[in-house]
């Protein structure tokens, strides 16, 4: 709960530097919401740490890469800058036949921040994100999981984007960036276990395709 609320503190800092940038700026077609939305594929840390030094790693190879989407939405407030928002997915399932077990991750969480316009094709964005993992670790071919980890934490997407003209107040879009998840485990098997300081880094590199529309 803490964490949820650092996180919505530093996000209206954002927004109120962002309104002071913006004061005394007349409304023009530019002040307009836009909505984007697309798929991303994206590569994984997959560490686990024991008191910040990390341990023996409980997943496979495969899971260090994966794919999801975002959905979000960007308000102008001047010509340089704006409010960025939305909701950022991202999954990695992976096999281990020499160990025989599978892992299902699912990490997702609500995004918000600026971006900053270089140009009309180049902008910069960093966004803060609340994400939570939800990891299952089962045998093969079982059905229930033998582990059940939940894991939440305050990370950041920080990167640039390259937005191509399809049509009036319609935009490709293509986006890079980094982004920071390094989650605390907080249960596993629904016990608590937040004061024993395991944390899970899927930090990695995100890559975006899409498509940004204005209204």
């Amino acid at each position: 709960m803490k964490k949820v609320i650092v996180f919505l503190l530093v996000f209206s800092l954002f927004a109120f530097a962002g309104a002071v940038m913006a004061e005394g700026h007349e409304s023009t077609m530019m002040d307009k919401l836009h909505f984007n939305g697309g798929l991303t594929y994206n590569t994984f840390a997959a560490k686990l740490l024991e008191d910040g030094e990390e341990g023996e790693s409980i997943f496979p190879d495969e899971m260090k890469n994966g794919f999801g989407f975002f959905v979000g939405g960007i308000y102008p407030m001047n010509e340089n800058f704006g409010i960025e928002f939305g909701y950022d997915y991202a999954a990695a399932n992976a096999v281990d036949e020499v160990d025989n077990f599978e892992s299902d991750n699912k990490l997702s969480g609500f995004y918000g921040g600026v971006n900053f316009t270089l140009n009309e094709n180049i902008k910069l964005k960093g966004l803060l994100t609340s994400y939570n993992l939800n990891t299952e670790l089962k045998e093969i071919g079982e059905t229930e999981p033998e582990y059940k980890f939940n894991s939440g934490g305050i990370g950041a997407i920080l990167g640039g984007e390259y937005q191509y003209p399809m049509q009036e107040n319609m935009n490709l879009l293509v986006n890079l960036a980094y982004r920071y998840a390094l989650m605390d485990i907080t249960n596993i098997n629904a016990e608590d276990v937040s004061s024993e300081n395991y944390q899970i880094d899927l930090s990695g590199l995100r890559l975006g395709v899409g498509v940004n529309i204005g209204f």
